[in-house]
C-alpha cells in the first residue's frame, strides 16, 4: 500500500473558504413533492429549449419577491440583527472542469423573476460554456490570493456591508444534480435559503428541497415557500413555456 499527499488545488480554495464561514447546526431541510407533468411537457415542446435550472430559478425568485423572509439574512456584526434586502439575486452553483480539477463556480443572476426564460438560458449558457478565466475572472483571481487575505475578504463581504453581501453572494442559492440523475437534498450554503430539486420520475413528479437558516425562518415559512414555488411553476412559468411554443409556431 502506498499513500501520496497532494497539495490542495487552487480550484478548491473558495469552497474551503466558504465552508469555514458556514455556521454549524443552524440549517435544516424542508421537502415537498410536486406534480409537474404539464410543466415538463410544455418545456419539452418549447423553443428555444430552456433548462430545469432556469425554470426553477425564475419560479423561486418570484416567490422571494412575495415573501420578505426569504430576502432576510442573519448578521452577527456589529451586533446580532436581521437585514432585509429589497432586491432578489440568485447564485447558481455551476460545476466546471478547470484543467485537471473540477471547480465549483458561482453564477450570479440579478432579478431573475424580471427576465424571460430564454434570456436566463442565454446567461446560463455563458456561465457553463465560456472560458472560466473569462466568465469567472474575479473568482479565479480571488482563489489565487494568500489564504489569510482571502479569509479577511470573505469576512468583510459577509459581515460589514449588507449591500456588498447581496451584490457578491445574492439572496439565495440554487444547486442541483438532477441532470445527473441524483439529488443533493442537503448541501451547505452561506445564505438564508438554498433550493434544490430531484429528477422527475416517469409520472412527472419530483421532490423539491429548501435548505433553511433556522435563525431566520421556521419550517412553516419554508413549507409555504415551496407551495408557492409549485404554484408559480404550474401557473406563470407554465404559461410562459407554452407561449414560447406558440411564438415559434407563428414564425
Amino acid at each position: 500500500m502506498s499513500i501520496r499527499r497532494h497539495r490542495i488545488p487552487v480550484a478548491r480554495n473558495l469552497v474551503l473558504d466558504g465552508l469555514s464561514f458556514v455556521p454549524r447546526h443552524v440549517y435544516f431541510p424542508v421537502e415537498r413533492n410536486m406534480a409537474l407533468a404539464e410543466v415538463a411537457a410544455a418545456r419539452n415542446a418549447a423553443t428555444p429549449r430552456v433548462s430545469w435550472s432556469v425554470v426553477w430559478l425564475k419560479a423561486y425568485a418570484a416567490v422571494c419577491v412575495r415573501m420578505p423572509a426569504l430576502r432576510t439574512v442573519y448578521q452577527r456584526w456589529p451586533w446580532p440583527h436581521f437585514m432585509e434586502s429589497d432586491e432578489v439575486a440568485a447564485t447558481l452553483i455551476v460545476n466546471r472542469q478547470d484543467g485537471e480539477h473540477e471547480r465549483l463556480c458561482w453564477a450570479m443572476f440579478r432579478a431573475p423573476h424580471e427576465q424571460s426564460l430564454p434570456t436566463l438560458q442565454q446567461e446560463l449558457n455563458k456561465f457553463q460554456q465560456e472560458p472560466i478565466a473569462q466568465i469567472y475572472r474575479k473568482q479565479v483571481t480571488f482563489s489565487k490570493m494568500p489564504r489569510p487575505l482571502r479569509r479577511l475578504l470573505w469576512w468583510w463581504q459577509l459581515n460589514f456591508s449588507g449591500k456588498k453581501r447581496t451584490r457578491r453572494f445574492g439572496t439565495f442559492t440554487q444547486s442541483t444534480l438532477a441532470g445527473q440523475g441524483a439529488n443533493n437534498g442537503f448541501h451547505q450554503t452561506l445564505l438564508t435559503t438554498s433550493l434544490c430539486f430531484a429528477p422527475l420520475d416517469e409520472h412527472g413528479a419530483t421532490r423539491a428541497t429548501l435548505i433553511c437558516d433556522h435563525r431566520v425562518i421556521d419550517g412553516a415559512v419554508a413549507a409555504e415557500a415551496l407551495r408557492l414555488v409549485e404554484e408559480e411553476l404550474r401557473g406563470p412559468i407554465l404559461a410562459e413555456l407554452r407561449g414560447l411554443k406558440s411564438q415559434d409556431s407563428r414564425q
